[in-house]
């Protein structure tokens, strides 16, 4: 055997402190590329170069809705409730749903006693634009059945 140099098994430092920098200029890479994919999906400009937010949330619809509505009923306005259960986004027709339980007055001196109504909104996806708002007594949603005044639910 030559006593000249032997290889040693395994990379040599060199080799492993290039591969460290490789790997992390590729994680550095790969960062600002999926958050420029990010800003853009989220992101779109206009004609002047202006970016404009894109979606608009459903937290974001419910305040308009609630804004829409306290402003629509002013001081006959007792009560507003967000329904949870009913509220939520319609992706297919791209609008936010929103549901609300109000108690109103016949008018704005707020005599009498409120009466409950439940309250329809829908927004846009990606706008604060209210496109429905209807309002529904709570007698309205009776079974027919049941607001017959002779004979029993069954209509005998």
């Amino acid at each position: 055997m030559s006593k000249g140099k032997q290889k040693k098994p395994g990379m040599s430092a060199a080799k492993q402190g290039m591969l460290l920098v490789l790997a992390a200029l590729t994680v550095i890479a790969v960062s600002i590329f999926s958050t420029l994919i990010v800003k853009q999906l989220s992101f779109s400009s206009d004609s002047a170069g202006q970016y404009k937010y894109r979606g608009f949330s459903l937290e974001e619809a419910q305040k308009a809705c609630d804004a829409h509505a306290r402003n629509n009923l002013g001081r006959r306005l007792r009560v507003l409730s967000l329904d949870l259960h009913s509220t939520r986004t319609d992706e297919g027709a791209g609008r936010h749903k929103v549901f609300f339980v109000a108690e109103v007055y016949e008018d704005e001196r707020r005599n009498g006693v409120p009466e409950e109504f439940f309250v329809t909104c829908y927004t846009r996806t990606d706008n604060d634009q209210v496109t429905t708002f209807q309002l529904a007594k709570d007698e309205d949603f009776v079974p027919q059945a049941v607001r017959k005044r002779s004979g029993n639910a069954f209509g005998m």
